[in-house]
């Protein structure tokens, strides 16, 4: 226990000494450039890619579910990541 506490305070102070205290000056940086188009879905243009059927997004059939309250505490949910 010993030799792992004195690693740990070996290793701590290692990276005090390797600091520099002079400050780094930066010069200024220009960005130019352009922006593009907004990506995502387009939901009225057919989609090309999966099927041969042409549908736009909007179009294009989906299965929506719907949990209610009593649904979520049976899962045992506490947050909406969990």
């Amino acid at each position: 226990m010993l030799r792992n506490t004195s690693l740990v305070l070996l290793m701590g102070t290692c990276n005090l000494a390797w600091a520099d205290a002079a400050p780094v000056e930066l010069s200024a940086t220009t960005i130019d450039g352009e922006r593009d188009a907004a990506s995502g879905v387009q939901l009225d243009e057919p989609i090309r890619t999966g099927s041969r059927l042409g549908l736009t997004a909007r179009e294009t059939p989906a299965s929506v579910s719907v949990s209610d309250r009593r649904l979520i505490e049976e899962r045992g949910a506490r947050t909406a990541r969990t």
